[in-house]
This record gives structure tokens, C-alpha cells and sequence, in this order.
């Protein structure tokens, strides 16, 4: 099912967290930087999973992925927020630290940051801040779903899906959506691998399991939305209820140990 180097792949990103962990507790990373450490915690989580088959690692490191972004948000400008780069968001949501997800949504930018994402992508996660988190009424987030039609132009109907199967509460509704994106990431990863534009290192585990994906069945169990038991792309075992507390300085250390 998946790559034989994914110990090695697990080993290169503790290397890489090794050497940036330091520096971002000495400093305020941009919001790149912040991402690629993210990524990382993301990248051992996964690979941990898919390796043993216990997610216990998994939910660990998607703990210090959110706890990372949530101190980054804390003290970063504005202007160098990126809404839409929402995977340690989704860390927090799948790891089930709901505090962390809140205070995510709170510190986010509400404003379209045009020079660095595109808005349809913004107006995605904005839906999610807004609907989960931050209690706007049914005719404000069906208001974000027309403006995500107009920005995409018909595009990506599989997210405007997922968002009125939220609103609906439609769980079969919710279950096609969900299949349908995880279809079109499916496909994209394909094209990317044959274009050669992703590196193996992150094709080898992000096949297998998508945070995004992830993160919307975990919204869905929070509103009492029945969802399948099996999805492409996110391993049953991940699905079990974490136990972890979540602790805001996890991301100071590489082996933390809740």
C-alpha cells in the first residue's frame, strides 16, 4: 500500500524539525516557515501511522503542528497571514483539541489575503471559522457558499457541497461530497506524480491520508452527522476518539510526550 521509505521519510522530518525548532523558539516565523514545521510534525505523524498502524504518534504530532500555528497567529502581522493555508487548523480539528481549533479560528485573518491565496480557497476555510467556531447565523454562511460560486466560477462544486451538507445537516449529502473531493485530490496527486512536481517524500504519505478529509469528518461527529465508517485516503484506525490533553508548548520539543 504505501512506500517502503517512509522510516527514512519519518527520519528526515525529526532532521528537519531538529534543526528548526530551535530557531522558531527564538523568533516569530513567517508564515511559510511556520507551515514547513507544521508540515513536518505532519509528515512524522503520518508516516508513524502508516508504519505501526497505531495513531497514538499521529495525534502527538498533529497537537504540535496546531500548537506551532496557534503561537505563530498570536504574534504574526496581518498581512502575513494566510488563511486558506489551513492544514495545522485541520491539525487541530482532526486531533479533536477543539480549544486550540477555536483559538485558531479566532486569531485567523477574516479578510481575503489577495497577494497570497486565491479567494475561493479563502472563502472555503472562512465558511468553516464562521459556521464551527465563531457562531455566524445560516444566512451569513450561505452568503460565503454564493461568494465561493462566483470567486471559482462554477468550480470546486465539491466544496460548496460540503458546506451546504453542513447547513442541511444532510449526512448522505456530506458522504458524496467527501468522496468527491477526496476523488479530485486523488487525481491531482496522480498528475503530480507524473509531472514529477511533488516530491516522493510527501507523495508517499499524503496519498494515503488527507488532514482536510480528516478534519471534516471530525466536524461532522461534532454536529451528530452520521458519516461511512471507510474513506480512501483516511485510515480507519486514525478515526478512533484521541485522548490527548492538548498542551500549548508540545511544539517546543521535538520528542514531547503527553
Amino acid at each position: 500500500m504505501s512506500s517502503p521509505y517512509l522510516e527514512d521519510y519519518k527520519e528526515n522530518a525529526e532532521y528537519e524539525l531538529e534543526i528548526a525548532l530551535p530557531i522558531a523558539v527564538k523568533k516569530t516565523l513567517t508564515n511559510m516557515q511556520a507551515q514547513s514545521v507544521c508540515m513536518y510534525f505532519r509528515q512524522r505523524g503520518a508516516c508513524e501511522l502508516l508504519l505501526t498502524g497505531e495513531p497514538d504518534a499521529l495525534y502527538v504530532n498533529l497537537m504540535q503542528s496546531a500548537a506551532l500555528h496557534q503561537h505563530y497567529l498570536h504574534f504574526a502581522p496581518e498581512s502575513d497571514k494566510v488563511t486558506s493555508r489551513a492544514m495545522p487548523f485541520y491539525d487541530a480539528i482532526g486531533g479533536g483539541y477543539w480549544e486550540c481549533a477555536e483559538d485558531i479560528a479566532r486569531h485567523s485573518r477574516l479578510t481575503w489575503n489577495q497577494k497570497h491565496e486565491l479567494e475561493e480557497d479563502f472563502l472555503f476555510v472562512l465558511f468553516i471559522i464562521k459556521h464551527f467556531f465563531l457562531g455566524a447565523d445560516e444566512d451569513e454562511c450561505r452568503g460565503i457558499i454564493e461568494r465561493h460560486d462566483e470567486a471559482a466560477e462554477g468550480a470546486d462544486s465539491e466544496y460548496r457541497d460540503i458546506c451546504e451538507a453542513f447547513l442541511d445537516e444532510d449526512s448522505d449529502a456530506l458522504h458524496d461530497a467527501i468522496c468527491a473531493l477526496l476523488d479530485v485530490r486523488a487525481a491531482r496527486l496522480d498528475k503530480m506524480a507524473e509531472n514529477e512536481s511533488l516530491p516522493d517524500e510527501i507523495l508517499a504519505w499524503s496519498r494515503y491520508f488527507s488532514i482536510e478529509a480528516f478534519a471534516l469528518l471530525r466536524l461532522a461527529e461534532k454536529k451528530g452527522i452520521k458519516t461511512a465508517i471507510n474513506y480512501s485516503q483516511i485510515p480507519e484506525v486514525a478515526r478512533k476518539s484521541p485522548g490527548f490533553k492538548f498542551e500549548p508548548d508540545s511544539w517546543k520539543s521535538l520528542h514531547f510526550a503527553p
